[in-house]
Parts: C-alpha cells; sequence; structure tokens
C-alpha cells in the first residue's frame, strides 16, 4: 500500500536527522530466584554488550 503511494505520488518521503535515542535502564531480580532459560537469554540479549552502537 506505501509503496503504491510512494509511486503514485500521493506520498512523499521526507529524510529527517533524528537524534540517537538512548535510555538508561536497570534490571533486578532476587538473587536465589531461579532464572529460567528464556528469560536467561532475554536478558543476554538485553545486554548492553550486545547492543550495536
Amino acid at each position: 500500500v506505501i509503496e503504491d503511494q510512494l509511486q503514485a505520488g500521493t506520498l512523499s518521503e521526507v529524510a529527517v536527522p533524528l537524534p540517537r535515542l538512548m535510555r538508561t535502564l536497570w534490571r533486578i531480580h532476587h538473587r536465589q530466584k531461579h532464572l529460567s532459560n528464556a528469560l536467561r537469554r532475554f536478558l543476554d540479549y538485553c545486554d548492553p554488550a550486545n547492543v550495536p552502537r
């Protein structure tokens, strides 16, 4: 739908330089609580070392 509108000229793409959005988030969990494999994978995914710069 969008591609059709772009080709028809009824919709235009506008390049807008946006600042890089950064947010500091903290994670906490009970040290004696079992972490499931799914939760551990999610926490690994959220690890700042895995974020492209």
